[in-house]
């Protein structure tokens, strides 16, 4: 089995071919914020952002607040990799 910094190279290597101005890493259970794309999108050549607030819910738990230890914490420029 692979670890994860493994599986997260192979998604960067495969993401170069179809030449993205950023990249995010997000596991299957992680929900995005729905504006999140349009957000980026209006921000052209910022290198990046660090998400400071977030909420992790885990059902059938109350939501509970996270920040940089979720894995969907930050969105970076493909530049800078």
């Amino acid at each position: 089995m692979w670890d994860k910094g493994t599986k997260v190279g192979i998604g960067l290597i495969a993401a170069r071919e179809f030449g993205p101005e950023y990249v995010m890493q997000v596991d299957a259970d992680d929900f995005v914020h729905r504006d999140l794309v349009s957000f980026v999108n209006s921000h052209h050549g910022h290198p990046g952002w660090v998400l400071k607030r977030g909420v992790m819910y885990s059902p059938p738990a109350t939501a509970t607040r996270c920040s940089a230890n979720c894995s969907a914490s930050a969105v970076a420029s493909s530049s800078l990799l």
